[in-house]
């Protein structure tokens, strides 16, 4: 064989072999293989082979720890997650931190399994995520809470229509109602209409049970509802029916909402003459409205 093939022939295989030992370290340094094996002759084919396999095996040994510890990690979270007394999850705007979509899309789907409605701000959140598979466990959560929420108004609805004179009936629907209501999950154009429905099967309550916490559930959504006269004949029965802190903040916030300024003192004058034993929340009110707190004329 002549020099200038054992040269051509030394240049074919110098630049195929430092071709493998790039593709197979996949480090971006094809001109130091190429200068081993160039420079010295078949040693350089092994010594190029040699730390093309120790890189490579590194590179893997790497990525096997990266993949051990998020796994560590997301096992952690959601060990954390089953020992926790109050069910509740670690936020995912701090896995979302993380940067590790893997995280993300465990996190979807311990949402999925749980069916937790308090993890609905976070599900909307989510559904804006870059990581379409993250997004895409959202959309499917968010879609499968609002059917089963569906299903069970449509079925408490049913039940009590076939016998209306069931209270423990009305109960359900009210709230199945109010769950829906408090979901965040409702579409802008229904939500007026079962505020409507949910204040309908308040008042039913009310006609056959006076209890506080009714009036308390009806008065606000009237209120939200806008249907002031409605809110005041049942603030006046909610007072004759029962003296209490309630009764009188309802009747404090349907004024303010009025923007009624001389009512509105009048019964703040009265709370404070009564006998009645406020909570924090209602000693709080009095003493922002003593130091002067104003209602804004509209």
């Amino acid at each position: 064989m002549s020099i200038n093939n054992m040269i051509f022939t030394h240049v074919v295989i110098t630049l195929v072999i430092s071709l493998i030992c790039f593709l197979f370290s996949g480090k971006r340094q094809y001109y130091f293989y190429f200068l081993i094996a160039f420079c010295l002759p078949i040693a350089g084919y092994v010594i190029d082979l040699f730390i093309s396999i120790v890189r490579g095996k590194t590179k893997s040994d790497v990525k096997v720890e990266q993949d051990e510890l998020e796994d560590f990690t997301s096992n952690m979270m959601f060990t954390n997650l089953d020992n926790s007394s109050d069910g509740e999850i670690i936020p995912l705007e701090d896995i979302m931190l993380s940067g590790s979509n893997k995280l993300k899309r465990k996190q979807m789907m311990n949402i999925l399994t749980n069916d937790n409605l308090k993890n609905v701000d976070l599900l909307k959140v989510a559904l804006k995520d870059e990581d379409i598979e993250t997004s895409h466990y959202a959309s499917v959560a968010i879609v499968d809470m609002k059917k089963k929420l569906d299903v069970n108004i449509q079925e408490c609805s049913k039940i009590y229509k076939q016998d209306q004179g069931d209270m423990e009936n009305l109960i359900k629907y009210k709230d199945s109602l109010k769950e829906y209501l408090n979901s965040k999950l409702l579409d802008e154009h229904y939500i007026k209409v079962y505020k409507e429905t949910y204040s309908e099967i308040l008042q039913l309550l009310i006609a056959r049970d006076k209890k506080k916490k009714y009036y308390v559930e009806l008065i606000d959504v009237l209120m939200e509802l806008k249907q002031w006269d409605k809110a005041k004949f049942y603030i006046d029965e909610f007072i004759c029916s029962f003296i209490c802190e309630e009764s009188y903040l309802k009747k404090l916030k349907y004024y303010y909402e009025i923007n009624e300024k001389n009512q509105f003192y009048r019964v703040l004058s009265d709370l404070k003459k009564s006998s009645i034993t406020l909570s924090r929340e209602g000693i709080n009110i009095l003493r922002f409205w003593n130091r002067g707190g104003q209602i804004n004329e509209v």
